[in-house]
């Protein structure tokens, strides 16, 4: 194998994702064709995690492209009201061996909404008709009157428009991933919201500290450990109607039930949850399984986080650290205190002001409960990692 140099990987990367985006996510199954231009520019390069992780961001200008059905020969642009220049992300890493690989590609363009009125009327066109209100609950002790340069007051509910994912689907708030802390539900795991007024799916984030403190804390435990068990299953549709959705559930089996936690284990890679009763949850790898049976605490991986910041914070947010961006942020309140914020890694990427998005790396600790360090500890001896080998050599 051909060993490349990080640009030259990168850029190599950079033509993979573009392939695969313009097509949908690379979906062999997909019956459509790109026809037009797809330029790229803009590109950066950035190292971090000493120099064993990068990442590249990228630009493409989708004004003149298009997709044709190649049954139909029904053609489709960009949709009107939407920006056609899309915002990308690669990142790679280093293997033991010296190569460097992808291992990501994301546009936070689909994921991150933009400021108020930017992209609302658009995605509100597509969500018409759908009960996406969200019921803001005020948490118990939660600070008001509390001024902040990056604060803006959660946004009423609107019939028919995409709530803010980057918003605690709790409390409303601004809401910055922090493994261990606030992490992500994705929409399309299809677990019932049961802080929502009308029938609707969770699709955004999660203070923990909101979860633990919340009366639904434990229907969502009851919904959320039933995904990590499911295979692909179907489910009722929110208002009942035919035909029923189906779930990608995660096939995970659970290992042990504690009064504290539960804990599920994949049965095709080395892969763990720990899911706290109160709600929380905690993805391990073989790295932490062996970190908690030498007595150390597990860590997240170094992962690049895209994240929409409500306003511009200006150029000076690359130089604060993770308490003093909560603080600007107005949240500090839902995350741990500051002396246990210094155990997080916290490095930022990149930030792109036109969008107001801040890529960052927050490798933290991970808080599991003693119940499930004690019984981790003692499965490690036993457990035999997931190998490929067999495979590769047939």
């Amino acid at each position: 194998m051909v060993r490349r140099t990080l640009p030259t990987a990168l850029a190599y990367a950079a033509s993979a994702a573009l392939l695969l985006t313009a097509c949908s996510g690379g979906d062999d199954s997909s019956s459509d064709d790109i026809n037009g231009e797809l330029p790229v520019f803009a590109p950066k390069a950035t190292l971090f995690a000493k120099n064993t992780k990068a990442q590249l961001s990228y630009c493409t200008d989708e004004s003149k492209a298009a997709t044709k059905n190649r049954e139909t020969g029904k053609v489709v642009g960009n949709p009107r009201g939407t920006d056609p220049k899309v915002f990308y992300t690669v990142t790679m890493q280093k293997s033991t061996q010296g190569v460097w690989q992808a291992v990501s590609t994301a546009s936070p363009e689909d994921r991150i909404p933009g400021p108020p009125g930017e992209l609302e009327a658009a995605r509100g066109t597509k969500m018409a008709g759908r009960a996406d209100q969200r019921a803001r609950r005020d948490r118990p002790g939660a600070r008001s009157g509390v001024s902040s340069p990056l604060l803006r007051p959660p946004r009423p509910d609107r019939q028919g428009i995409m709530p803010d994912i980057n918003e605690c689907q709790i409390c409303g708030t601004t809401a910055p991933p922090v493994p261990g802390q606030c992490e992500e539900v994705t929409g399309y795991r299809l677990i019932r919201n049961p802080w929502s007024r009308e029938p609707s799916f969770l699709d955004g984030n999660l203070h923990f500290s909101c979860l633990e403190e919340s009366d639904e804390s434990a229907e969502f435990f009851d919904e959320f450990t039933r995904m990590l068990q499911a295979g692909h299953e179907e489910i009722e549709s929110l208002d009942g109607s035919l035909p029923p959705l189906t779930r990608m559930g995660l096939g995970m089996t659970q290992i042990f039930a504690g009064s504290e936690c539960c804990i599920f284990q994949s049965g095709v890679s080395d892969r763990w949850m720990v899911v706290k009763r109160t709600g929380p949850w905690f993805h391990l790898r073989h790295a932490d399984l062996l970190a908690i049976a030498s007595g150390t605490s597990p860590k997240s991986p170094a992962a690049v986080i895209p994240y929409r910041l409500p306003i511009d914070p200006g150029s000076e947010v690359g130089e604060w650290s993770l308490p003093e961006l909560l603080a600007a942020l107005g949240v500090e309140d839902r995350y741990a205190a500051t002396a246990n914020l210094e155990g997080v890694e916290y490095e930022v990427v990149d930030y792109y002001p036109p969008k107001h998005l801040l890529e960052y790396v927050a490798a933290a600790p991970l808080p599991i409960p003693d119940e499930a360090r004690a019984f981790l500890a003692s499965h490690a001896e036993t457990y035999t990692p997931v190998s490929f080998e067999d495979e590769q050599d047939s």
